[in-house]
């Protein structure tokens, strides 16, 4: 994922918003009767809970730094 999306995907409203949508679409193939499409929309839908609810990690790890020290331990010289 781009640092952008990752940005604009922080908020957990958002997350929660988008995969809501995705259910409630899933929901009307399935009602509609339209396998092909239900099977595509549920397929996205297990992506998306996938990528933004189970597996998000809102701050990256470059950034997970709490100190805002920088890290000397690879320019010091190994003895």
């Amino acid at each position: 994922m781009r640092e952008a999306d990752r940005t604009f995907f922080r908020p957990l409203w958002r997350r929660l918003v988008l995969v809501g949508i995705i259910v409630v679409w899933t929901g009307l193939e399935w009602w509609n009767g339209d396998s092909f499409w239900g099977i595509l929309t549920s397929a996205a839908l297990a992506y998306s809970v996938w990528s933004l609810i189970l597996n998000f990690d809102p701050e990256p790890a470059a950034a997970a730094k709490t100190d805002g020290a920088p890290d000397v331990s690879e320019d010091q010289p190994k003895e």
